[in-house]
């Protein structure tokens, strides 16, 4: 009777292996096409990062690239600092497993992919000092579990965000250096865990909403050089991890509370305004 059983199942063991395989290698085929796509959108590189990536070995072996261990699945993209040139091709949004983009320092320009938004497991994405233009990217809330967000020094306008409440993980958010108009939403306040807000040197007007202020683990805050104006909410300086805090170049008013070393212990820049 046990063999018999054995029989029987052992088919099936075979047939789910089998299957399992199967998606293993087909996951790993639209990883390996997603980045030579990312390869074929870079046009210049001095530096020869990219020599690697081509079929002689594989793909988790390739340059600035990371991989998960059981997997084989690429987590991390780093190709910062490099010298490239190009745009960044929409098939990034095809590597389902991506935790981590960094091509800080290099030449791509054109837009944002707006299929980033499609990397649910996105958690640190650093594109700055590039020179991609057009809008922030579209529906970038999707990435829940973000954390790091650095786009500064590019030509990036139009408007900030405004859908901050699902990025309740997010610790740096800088976006200084661009050419963003409009106002700072308020509900950049339901980004809890705040650590860093660079959003210095655009042309964002009208007043710093009091909701920044709700910012309670805030400890960079700088908007200066921008179009800003109104009254300086009193309650901005009663954030006691603030260390460095910069307004100038604006027209805000106001005056600094005279118990600032009392409600900011921790201060070690304060550029007034």
């Amino acid at each position: 009777m046990i063999l018999s059983f054995l029989r029987s199942i052992i088919p099936l063991i075979l047939i789910l292996a089998s299957i399992s395989n199967v998606y293993a290698f087909l996951n790993n085929i639209t990883d390996h096409q997603a980045l030579l796509s990312v390869k074929a959108s870079i046009t210049a590189e001095s530096l020869g990062v990219l020599r690697s990536w081509n079929d002689s070995i594989h793909f988790c072996s390739w340059n600035g690239i990371t991989c998960s261990r059981r997997r084989q699945r690429v987590t991390t993209l780093n190709l910062s600092f490099q010298h490239l040139v190009g745009t960044l091709s929409p098939h990034i949004g095809n590597l389902s497993f991506l935790r981590r983009i960094d091509l800080y320092q290099n030449n791509f320009h054109g837009s944002v992919p707006t299929e980033i938004s499609r990397l649910f497991r996105l958690q640190h994405l650093n594109l700055g000092s590039n020179s991609f233009e057009g809008g922030f990217p579209t529906n970038l809330s999707h990435c829940v579990d973000i954390r790091y967000i650095n786009m500064y020094a590019n030509h990036l306008q139009g408007k900030i965000p405004t859908k901050f409440a699902s990025w309740h993980k997010l610790d740096f958010f800088a976006l200084s250096t661009n050419h963003f108009i409009g106002s700072i939403p308020p509900s950049i306040g339901n980004t809890s865990s705040l650590r860093v807000l660079y959003l210095d040197h655009n042309y964002l007007a009208g007043g710093i909403p009091l909701e920044v202020a709700h910012l309670a683990k805030l400890g960079d805050l700088d908007l200066s050089v921008n179009l800003l104006s109104g009254m300086v909410p009193l309650p901005l300086f009663n954030i006691s991890s603030l260390h460095s805090i910069s307004l100038t170049e604006n027209e805000v008013e106001g005056m600094l509370p005279a118990d600032l070393c009392f409600t900011l212990p921790k201060a070690k820049r304060i550029l007034h305004w």
